[in-house]
């Protein structure tokens, strides 16, 4: 068994319209040597992704900001030691070019050192999952993934709010496991049965979350709520009956209307983005955020979010 002392460097730059002739660039770090803190400063060792060599990991990690239309060109550079990684993102072709700018038949691993270099069009709107794919779902569960965000160019809410969930099985997160080398795909890479018992959204448990609208908003136009599963397991969102939200982007299909109102499903990668009307929140309203484990389709966590707070 080798331990790593690595992390990966991910150079990110986004076009902005071309009709702009600008370009923006930010750099991401993504670290296999980091933890985050939980209730009473208990501390979970993850992977992850931050802006600085010396800032804490964030789960999400950095989000990626870019504007309906932008290009998007990525130099991804591993810098690990043993562990190969690709970028992979759900809902969006993700094209990976060599250095000679060309493209491969196929996506292939960067190894120790190498650079890869990918591009994609920000075409529609809306919260894309961005992730380590080699080693899935081990690096996503890690810590190994981030929020592609895509503005649309006309604007029709006041504020957005990001909830990205997860949840955490700490056995997965145990030295022995995040310092083993990661070959290929060909490695096998042994892992226990997964049951988490800790469940987050935006690296938080869910009991901390006050609230989803700020009571300073309330009367204010539209709240646009981002809501990304970057977990393991299904993950749904009960809106009460006295909010209708309306569709924005994503897929509508896992917005539906059930006895007790709306409700999202969302499966591992999976997002939507809606409108929130502030007029119509009440002083009691509140949506539940359901942790359903897939094969049993059993409720394993649930919890009660206020909409104002």
């Amino acid at each position: 068994m080798k331990v790593l002392k690595n992390c990966l460097c991910i150079s990110i730059f986004i076009g902005v319209s071309n009709f702009l002739l600008a370009q923006t660039s930010s750099l991401i770090i993504g670290r296999t040597t980091g933890e985050i803190s939980l209730k009473n400063n208990y501390k979970i060792r993850v992977f992850g992704f931050s802006n600085s060599l010396s800032g804490s990991i964030h789960l999400p990690g950095t989000t990626i900001n870019a504007t309906e239309g932008d290009s998007i060109a990525i130099d991804f550079w591993n810098i690990s030691q043993g562990n190969p990684h690709r970028l992979a993102i759900k809902g969006i072709p993700l094209l990976q070019k060599n250095k000679e700018n060309k493209t491969p038949s196929k996506s292939t691993p960067i190894y120790h050192m190498g650079h890869g270099y990918y591009s994609l069009i920000a075409h529609s709107p809306g919260t894309y999952l961005y992730y380590s794919a080699d080693n899935y779902p081990f690096h996503l569960q890690a810590g190994m993934f981030g929020c592609i965000i895509v503005s649309p160019r006309k604007a029709s809410f006041y504020k957005e709010v990001l909830w990205c969930s997860h949840e955490i099985d700490t056995n997965w997160h145990s030295n022995s496991l995040m310092d083993l080398e990661y070959k290929n795909k060909y490695h096998k890479f042994p892992l226990p049965k997964y049951h988490p018992k800790i469940f987050l959204i935006n690296g938080k448990p869910t009991a901390t979350i006050k609230g989803l609208i700020p009571n300073a908003l309330k009367n204010t136009s539209p709240i646009l709520l981002r809501l990304i599963n970057a977990g393991l397991y299904i993950h749904e969102i009960q809106f009460p009956k006295t909010i209708q939200p309306v569709y924005q982007s994503g897929n509508i299909k896992l917005l539906s209307i059930n006895s007790k109102g709306h409700v999202v499903y969302l499966e591992t990668g999976d997002s939507i983005d809606l409108l929130i009307s502030t007029k119509q929140i009440t002083k009691k309203a509140a949506l539940t955020y359901s942790y359903i484990e897939p094969r049993t389709y059993k409720i394993k966590h649930k919890e009660k979010i206020h909409i104002n707070y």
